[in-house]
């Protein structure tokens, strides 16, 4: 393993094709989702900065995000709650819980056992 296998998305930096690969992704988001306030929303592999949950807050009652690092900062929204660490030894503590939208973008690929995420 080399050392940006436990690297959260976003951690180091982002190129201009990141951020618009990031853009691109919310506008999508946005557009497929309810526009309402109360929705709960998982994302898996949010990246460092959990910039699509972000800019889901406005209609987030609560949002969930798991990857290896989170930013600092994040941990004082109140709306968000954050798990650090790989997302097939997360799961088992979100058992029991539902969520409107479960989001999973450009992650499959990176994990060892994608069919135990699924």
């Amino acid at each position: 393993m080399n050392a940006r296998t436990h690297q959260a998305y976003g951690q180091q930096s982002l190129t201009f094709v990141d951020r618009a690969g990031v853009w691109l992704s919310q506008r999508a988001i946005l557009r497929h989702l309810p526009d309402r306030p109360n929705l709960k929303v998982l994302e898996l592999g949010c990246g460092f900065r959990a910039a699509q949950l972000v800019a889901l807050e406005d209609r987030l009652k609560h949002g969930v995000g798991v990857d290896f690092q989170i930013a600092p900062e994040l941990r004082a929204r109140e709306k968000l709650t954050f798990y650090e660490g790989a997302i097939e030894e997360t799961l088992p503590k979100l058992a029991g819980q539902s969520f409107d939208a479960i989001l999973l973008i450009s992650v499959l690929e990176h994990l060892v056992d994608p069919l135990l995420v699924i």
